[in-house]
């Protein structure tokens, strides 16, 4: 203590200004070159002006630089040859012990970058009206995606999502989950890629939903598929199932022939689990050498139905022309378009003929033929959702 009582006897006797360095300290050391005031202890501390906050701010002309703790904040101020400002690193932010996880103690508070008003939690402001460069940016510099992910966890939206740049396809993306997903076709969480390659959306939700064909029950030797009545728009019953993503596609049973085929057959049905926009493709092909009618004029085509009701009708193919003269090869009428559906809607595909009564029939395989037409070949439906 003997440094400490010669210093304060020197303090109090002295009258003019000091000008060396001062160390305080019990093991007489000098003060640090670059300190004026150097106070060393390892058992005690430094203890500042203590005062209320209107003490604090009572202090006439106040230095810049001036320190004090204030007690009625429970917080250090200095003076900035302006303003107060509270010296509160350690009560805004945390750090997790053994962590690395730091985050803002109060959950109420705003963040501004560039802005000393936030209105968000997180405000970003930028007036230079000449910087063209983005207010954030992501920069990934390893073998990862350089992405930003989206949460919700309270209402009909919940889930996840993710946007940005998928580093081993090379391709800006929008996806419904929690990371970039992959670049297939039909991936469902896919909901937007464009090519950086090849500049472009290269596709927007674009998954392959369900495809299903048409097998049918045994018509004639080698042929199968299913009766259709005369002068009826009659659902087609897609009995075969080779692709279903979402699991939306309920097959169809064909009916055992009994002339006319029954009025409430069971068709294949496409049941939407999610809003959009989907594009619709099927085709038939009616085996038309079985006529009867041969000199009124007669047509085959097909519909899609949505909940019950016709919204799209593909090509009308003549059989027989108003002159009675046979088209022996415009049997097979296709419908394509693109169609909103939302949650719930039952998609079906429905045909119609008015050339052979009671009934004609749909073609599902032909294996006499040559080559032979397999399942699918003839009769399907296949279901994208582009949106």
């Amino acid at each position: 203590m003997k440094t400490i009582s010669v210093l304060i006897v020197f303090l109090l006797m002295g009258s003019s200004t000091l000008l060396a360095q001062v160390g305080i300290n019990t093991d007489g050391s000098a003060a640090d070159p670059s300190a004026m005031l150097d106070v060393k202890s390892i058992t005690l501390g430094f203890l500042p002006p203590r005062m209320t906050s209107a003490q604090r701010i009572g202090i006439g002309t106040p230095a810049e630089g001036l320190m004090v703790y204030d007690k009625t904040g429970k917080t250090m101020y200095f003076y900035d040859a302006t303003n107060w400002q509270e010296m509160q690193f350690e009560r805004l932010w945390s750090r997790i012990t053994a962590s690395s996880k730091t985050y803002l103690n109060n959950t109420t508070d705003s963040v501004g970058i560039g802005t000393n008003n936030p209105v968000f939690r997180l405000h970003l402001w930028d007036n230079n009206i000449t910087n063209v460069k983005p207010v954030i940016q992501i920069e990934q510099t390893g073998t990862g995606d350089a992405s930003l992910g989206l949460n919700l966890n309270v209402g009909l939206g919940s889930g996840n999502y993710a946007i940005g740049l998928d580093q081993s396809h090379n391709t800006f993306k929008i996806c419904d989950s929690a990371g970039l997903t992959g670049n297939t076709y039909s991936n469902p969480r896919t909901m937007m890629t464009i090519s950086r390659a090849n500049p472009g959306i290269t596709h927007i939700n674009h998954q392959s939903r369900a495809r299903a064909f048409l097998h049918g029950i045994n018509f004639a030797g080698p042929i199968m598929g299913q009766p259709v009545p005369w002068n009826l728009w009659y659902a087609v019953s897609f009995d075969l199932i080779t692709w279903d993503e979402q699991l939306e596609y309920v097959a169809g049973i064909v009916q055992p022939l009994i002339p006319p085929p029954p009025l409430n057959p069971t068709p294949g049905k496409f049941i939407t689990k999610e809003e959009g926009y989907y594009q619709i493709n099927a085709r038939t092909e009616f085996i038309s050498w079985e006529y009867q009618q041969t000199t009124t004029p007669s047509y085959v085509s097909m519909a899609i139905y949505v909940n019950g009701f016709a919204v799209a009708y593909g090509n009308k193919l003549n059989i027989f022309d108003v002159g009675g003269a046979r088209n022996a090869d415009n049997d097979a009428p296709v419908v394509c378009d693109v169609i909103h559906l939302n949650p719930g809607d039952v998609v079906e595909i429905y045909v119609f003929q008015n050339f052979s009564n009671p009934q004609a029939w749909i073609l599902g395989a032909d294996f006499g033929a040559i080559p032979p037409k397999q399942p699918g070949a003839c009769t399907y439906v296949s279901i994208h959702k582009v949106s």
